[in-house]
């Protein structure tokens, strides 16, 4: 779903208003040293009930702003919002890593919009933030959009001389992340140029997207010990805890209350939070395609969605397309040998996202080179080097007559004998009395592949080394 107008519009205009007037009355001071406070009105009690049912802290961090609310220092929420959230699945969020009941659906891209108006530090550290999620392989992956009106999400920004550093417009509803997120220039601008700038924008993004606070249960621990409010409560629902992250406050996580200005990547934990909540899709199953049938199937899929499938090359398979979660491939040939794709297309309500395994089709492709004396001493050792086999779990070496590659390894001065690597790309070879074709060739369960060859003369003055008695 595309973003609506957003009520931030009017912000940059003031804010650049404001600084035009600052300068006119003084061009000489420094306008972050102007003092500038909004008079915030009373929060109704029947908004402070609203948000208590949704399961927000209201005795700290509740402020009027613009047409709605700040709650827990760092979310906006107009009245609708806190409506929508109430009557949404789960009674509004409960806790994270923890996370709410509140999440974005599907497998999809996120469009998100920087405001232009931000110079090129802070641009750089959005582009970051995005890559910081988009490392980690989600369903979701977030995109810039250079059109407001066409995104998921938006920064804009404002101007307030205060703690504020920014605010996520809440949280999810009806399976999109929350529209708008507003960064203070008053703290986040070229010629600050704060470390935290990447670390912020990711946190705001992390609320956009259904997280809370990592440290609800001691807000203390990031905010310091003049923080009033230890715990934000869980909300009605308890605390959701993730499987495998700690149940207490981790240093250096993304999303701390509070930010002390250091630049913060995700942990290890971060990491473990993330990809439990929006994990990417998985595809289980033999990547190796002979012929007989060979399944695969799509894992953690969204319920409600549309799966088809396609794998390529369609000419080696005997059934290149389909629907659903499973696909069930088979080579069309015993003697095939092919590179493939199976691709999987997700779509939920209207959005669609694709995932893709590589696959080999059939045996091992012929190995890409053999290097190795062609002319060698009779009795001598002899070293060849195959080079890679696509699609080979193992490697077979021929070499010239008489040879038994049955046989146990002997000192042998009548034959060719493999010493030892008969199995890998690497082996060290006895020379007999005979020239002949030295081959190595690639194995794999559907077979053996085609052989890379070299003619080898067998001389009283050729290469080798070690030669027996």
């Amino acid at each position: 779903m595309k973003r609506k107008t957003t009520h931030l519009k009017g912000i940059v205009f003031n804010a650049i208003l404001l600084i035009i007037l600052l300068f006119t009355y003084s061009c000489s001071e420094n306008v972050e040293e102007v003092y500038i406070q909004e008079e915030f009105g009373e929060v109704p009690e029947e908004i402070k009930a609203k948000l208590e049912k949704a399961g927000f802290d209201t005795s700290e961090g509740l402020r009027t702003f613009r047409d709605g609310y700040i709650v827990e220092t760092d979310i906006f929420l107009t009245e609708e919002k806190i409506d929508a959230l109430i009557l949404s699945e789960g009674d509004g969020p409960t806790s994270e890593h923890y996370r709410t009941n509140n999440l974005v659906e599907g497998c999809r891209t996120i469009q998100v919009f920087m405001d232009p108006d931000f110079g090129d530090f802070m641009q750089d550290a959005f582009d970051e933030a995005l890559g910081r999620y988009n490392a980690l392989g989600l369903r979701l992956t977030f995109a810039r959009t250079l059109n407001e009106n066409n995104s998921d999400i938006a920064f804009d920004a404002f101007f307030e001389r205060s703690r504020l550093l920014g605010f996520s417009d809440g949280f999810p509803v009806g399976g999109d992340p929350a529209e708008n997120i507003a960064l203070n220039t008053f703290h986040y601008n070229d010629a600050a140029a704060r470390p935290d700038a990447a670390t912020t924008i990711a946190h705001e993004i992390g609320h956009a997207i259904g997280f809370r606070h990592t440290d609800f249960m001691n807000r203390v621990f990031s905010c310091g010990a003049n923080e009033t409010v230890v715990n934000e409560g869980a909300g009605n629902d308890g605390a959701n805890h993730i499987n495998g992250t700690p149940v207490g406050p981790e240093a250096g996580s993304w999303m701390l209350a509070c930010s002390n200005n250091t630049n913060r990547p995700f942990t290890n934990n971060d990491r473990i939070a993330l990809n439990d909540t929006y994990g990417g899709l998985t595809i289980t199953g033999n990547t190796l395609v002979c012929t007989g049938n060979n399944t695969f199937t799509l894992n953690d899929v969204p319920a409600g969605s549309v799966v088809t499938w396609q794998a390529t090359p369609g000419n080696l398979l005997v059934q290149s397309t389909g629907n659903g979660v499973t696909a069930v491939l088979s080579a069309n040939s015993s003697s095939v040998s092919s590179s493939g794709t199976l691709t999987y297309t997700v779509t939920l309500n209207g959005e669609t996202c694709n995932i893709s395994t590589n696959i080999w089709i059939g045996r091992p492709a012929s190995p890409s080179s053999l290097f190795g004396p062609s002319l060698v001493s009779y009795g001598a050792l002899v070293n060849y080097r195959g080079g890679i086999a696509q699609g080979a779990t193992s490697y077979k070496w021929y070499l010239p007559y008489p040879y038994n590659p049955n046989a146990s390894v002997v000192v042998d001065p009548s034959r060719w004998g493999i010493i030892s690597g008969g199995n890998s790309r690497y082996m060290t070879a006895i020379a007999g009395p005979n020239n002949g074709l030295v081959q190595v060739m690639g194995v794999n369960a559907c077979g053996t592949g085609g052989a890379k060859i070299m003619n080898v003369t067998v001389t009283t003055s050729g290469g080798g080394g070690g030669i027996m008695p």
